[in-house]
């Protein structure tokens, strides 16, 4: 698969600006490759403007909520990140790189067995492989890295993928915007046997944690 993850953040059950900053570099990349962006979240449960990451051209939100996830465990939240990125084979998984993803992705990175390029200010595909652009010598010049593992687990400077609003992205036979595909027409959460419908199951998220349930926010984009 040629996908790309692109690993949202949230804050007190709202997204965070450089979320949008994250897809709207996923999407250039997925772009590049003729793929999907699937943006994930990571949270105690519905996060305010998730739903809107379509917007900035992602594919698919998924959302991976359990109580304890309230509050930021990095082995915890690195088990689950990674065990998505592995299950759903993405060619690249893009972080922010914020004080949060810097000590998120690298966790993330050494779960996939794969090398981390931090703080890009560009990327694309070329010649079979991601390329990124990341500034050395304070800026001074530019070193171009071509990452050969998968997936390439990359981390984008903040402020410079302006967020890009796409109308079209996300949007439902019947309107705009993103739908729940895990809801009912009520609008709560499918279950099985009385249970939150789950991506993982088992665990403590003070070792490694298990999502209770699993949300998938998804439209098709069409440009």
């Amino acid at each position: 698969m040629s996908d790309v993850l692109a690993v949202a953040e949230q804050r007190d059950g709202a997204l965070r600006k450089v979320s949008s900053e994250v897809v709207t570099g996923a999407r250039r990349l997925a772009d590049a490759l003729a793929a999907r962006v699937d943006a994930l979240v990571v949270a105690a449960g519905p996060v305010q403007g998730a739903d809107q990451l379509g917007g900035f051209g992602a594919d698919k939100v998924i959302t991976l909520t359990n109580p304890s996830f309230g509050r930021y465990a990095p082995e915890g939240y690195a088990r689950v990140i990674a065990d998505r990125a592995r299950a759903g084979g993405y060619r690249a998984v893009l972080f922010a790189a914020s004080a949060g993803g810097r000590d998120l992705a690298p966790r993330v990175a050494a779960r996939l067995g794969v090398a981390l390029a931090q703080d890009i200010t560009d990327l694309a595909f070329e010649g079979g492989a991601v390329t990124v652009i990341h500034p050395v010598y304070a800026g001074k010049a530019l070193l171009k890295l071509k990452l050969t593992a998968t997936p390439a687990v990359v981390s984008l400077r903040p402020n410079v993928f302006t967020p890009v609003q796409r109308p079209k992205a996300g949007r439902l036979a019947g309107g705009g915007g993103c739908r729940l595909a895990a809801a009912r027409r009520s609008g709560g959460p499918d279950r099985e046997d009385g249970e939150p419908h789950a991506v993982h199951r088992g665990g403590d998220l003070r070792r490694d944690p298990a999502p209770r349930r699993h949300a998938h926010l998804e439209g098709d984009r069409r440009d």
